[in-house]
């Protein structure tokens, strides 16, 4: 059972290095290509605070404020600075966040887009710069998403592979003992 259990164990690790190595070839390659905004890896948060502090701004710069001020809020003339402050706040701003909510519409670049177009038909062309620089922000955000799913693909073998390759050493030690002994 000792060998037949190192043997079993041999496979698995032999798989497993055999993943890592196609997952360390690939992955990287992947990234290169399709994320041009790249992070490292243990910087991802602080980077996502900053493009957030960049798009608060932005809108701050067009709106005076990021939350409502209510004796402005009731003034007339001041309908595109509530609509972009409120979409800001309740939907990019929280897709900011370093965990982003489920089911958020920028998550997706083609659903992205189309929020970004709406909201650019309702906004006078002045807002439209830092409606657009928020785009660049998701769109920055998107791809540090997509970077961390990756990268969490090119470590997360690890996982698997060390603690059977530990196994496989502390099966090989136990078969060599016995074999000398029995």
């Amino acid at each position: 059972p000792l060998g037949q259990g190192l043997m079993w164990v041999y496979l698995v690790v032999m798989v497993s290095g055999v993943v890592g190595l196609l997952i360390q070839q690939y992955v990287p390659r992947l990234m290169k290509v399709t994320l041009p905004e790249q992070a490292i890896f243990e910087q991802l948060p602080v980077v996502t605070r900053g493009l957030r502090e960049t798009a608060d701004d932005h809108v701050a710069g067009v709106c005076g404020s990021l939350f409502a001020d209510p004796e402005e809020e009731e003034a007339e003339g001041f309908e595109p600075q509530r609509i972009l402050r409120s979409f800001y706040l309740k939907t990019a701003r929280p897709f900011l966040a370093e965990a982003v909510p489920e089911g958020s519409p920028l998550l997706n670049p083609t659903q992205s887009q189309g929020v970004f177009a709406q909201l650019g038909e309702a906004l006078p062309e002045q807002m439209l710069t830092a409606v657009q620089a928020v785009e660049q922000v998701i769109d920055e955000r998107r791809q540090l998403i997509s970077q961390l799913k990756l990268q969490r693909w090119l470590h997360g073998w690890l996982v698997v592979h060390v603690p059977i390759s530990i196994a496989l050493l502390v099966l090989g030690v136990a078969h060599i003992v016995t074999a000398v002994y029995f």
